[in-house]
């Protein structure tokens, strides 16, 4: 997948009718986030991945769009708390695991196709998460990673930890771009070398 089809995905509105009430909420609250959730349940719908993983589940509104999108594969979802609380967000094609994305990766975790990384705004710690799943990733795999520019902390504090300057000097595997996603927060992606 090249990315021009995946800025085609991202301009796409639709998604899944199980999730409707929820993404209703969502954008309500975070109207930011129902772009990047309406393009995973785009993508995994075209793409039909076998396995995706999610670090960072939070809600666990994008592992759902990941499983809607293609019921027959497998989404995986880290988090270390369980919040899933929403409407729609448990599904028989995800595992949600209560465990930090560093530690190690859980058996029978290999060959993904996609990586989504949504843990903190801290670039050290996106660079450990994509450093340490990089070998379970295939290859011609998909990264995403979001958050990409933001710069500063709650108190406005400009800090050289966060993502802007992360994902500036980021040199992945692979092609490296951006999305029109996720409002001024950013939304950046990787495919891997095959």
């Amino acid at each position: 997948m090249g990315i021009k089809r995946l800025e085609e995905l991202a301009d796409v509105t639709t998604y899944p009718e199980e999730l409707k009430e929820t993404l209703n909420i969502q954008e309500k609250r975070h109207p930011a986030n129902v772009d990047y959730y309406r393009f995973f349940y785009q993508l995994n719908k075209h793409l039909k991945l076998k396995l995706c993983v999610e670090l960072g589940t939070n809600l666990g509104v994008t592992a759902a769009c990941l499983a809607l999108g293609n019921p027959e594969g497998r989404v995986v979802s880290l988090d270390v708390v369980n919040k899933i609380k929403l409407k729609g967000c448990i599904q028989p094609n995800i595992e949600y695991l209560v465990q930090d994305s560093l530690a190690p990766i859980p058996k029978g975790i290999k060959d993904i196709d996609l990586l989504f990384i949504d843990t903190s705004s801290k670039g050290t710690q996106n660079k450990k998460e994509y450093d340490h799943w990089l070998p379970s990733i295939r290859k011609g795999g998909l990264v995403f990673i979001d958050d990409i520019f933001i710069a500063k902390d709650i108190n406005g504090k400009i800090t050289t930890d966060f993502m802007a300057e992360f994902w500036r000097i980021f040199k992945p595997k692979g092609f490296k771009f951006e999305l029109p996603l996720h409002g001024i927060n950013g939304f950046g992606g990787v495919i891997l070398n095959g």
